[in-house]
């Protein structure tokens, strides 16, 4: 395997850990050799020894393993909703809240990571003009490849997406995360607000975080803080923000030590309930 091919399998290794929810292609997927068979699965006798799981290949949604590398530049779309069900909203889709574009240079062995404000009012194809946050509510992930191309001319590649409950799986399959709190955002973590229960199961973490300072954070405490946009942040340069700007910030960095935690590893495990 070249190395650009092998770095670039860790790029997709991290973007299916933040996204295992949804992903797909630009292109058509074959998806022949997962498909279920048809008919029921019989029942397996009372003593039988059940047959182990397939592990989940985190790569089976892109063919990348056998091929050349057919450009220099990809652009994967990152795509965080507000969805909890399809009855959220009477429709298929939630809002896109939370829109990245990871932009992966498998020539120079570099990527860069921009985020797009969910209130930017634009001409969303097909449909009119319209917060940025529509596009996914008003046509999925292909609705917002098309608004990205017709308004910035960025063609993207792949995407993926999370909510708020597959948000907290891929985190906790990533592990702790180490984040730099700073003073005005202790309280909301300190109450984890915005956290989701998952699986019914009890929000962890209250009174964790009392000062500012670097703190370890597992999955609830990573989407308390990449939900705040209330908190005021100090970003790069000394400016003091708050909305979305300041959320932005939170997100990237938490992307940012995701990907310091999972880059060094050969092999991922995706439980098939996340996938």
């Amino acid at each position: 395997m070249k190395r650009s091919l092998r770095w670039l399998t860790f790029v997709l290794a991290f973007v299916m850990l933040f996204a295992a929810a949804g992903c797909n292609q630009a292109a058509p997927v074959n998806n022949e050799a997962t498909a279920a068979p048809d008919g029921a699965t019989p029942e397996p006798a009372a003593d039988a020894t059940p047959e182990p799981s397939p592990t989940p290949n985190p790569f089976a949604w892109v063919d990348v393993w056998n091929t050349e590398l057919e450009k220099d530049i990809y652009y994967i779309c990152l795509i965080g909703s507000d969805e909890e069900s399809p009855e959220m909203y009477g429709c298929t889709y939630g809002h896109n809240d939370t829109t990245m574009i990871l932009q992966v240079d498998v020539k120079n062995n570099t990527m860069k990571l921009a985020s797009f404000m969910r209130d930017m009012y634009m001409e969303i194809p097909g449909q009119g003009k319209y917060r940025f946050n529509n596009a996914y509510f008003r046509g999925g992930p292909e609705l917002v490849k098309q608004t990205i191309k017709k308004v910035f001319d960025i063609n993207i590649d792949y995407y993926a997406k999370v909510n708020f409950t597959t948000f907290e799986q891929i985190m906790s399959i990533i592990g702790p995360i180490m984040i730099d709190v700073q003073a005005a955002e202790v309280e909301h973590l300190r109450i984890v607000e915005s956290a989701v229960s998952k699986d019914g199961e009890q929000i962890t973490s209250y009174n964790k975080v009392q000062s500012a300072g670097t703190h370890e954070f597992d999955e609830y405490l990573a989407l308390s803080y990449a939900r705040d946009r209330h908190s005021e942040r100090e970003l790069e340069g000394g400016k003091k923000v708050w909305n979305d700007l300041g959320r932005n910030d939170r997100q990237r960095e938490i992307i940012c030590a995701s990907w310091e935690k999972v880059k060094g590893k050969e092999a991922v495990t995706i439980p098939a309930a996340v996938m």
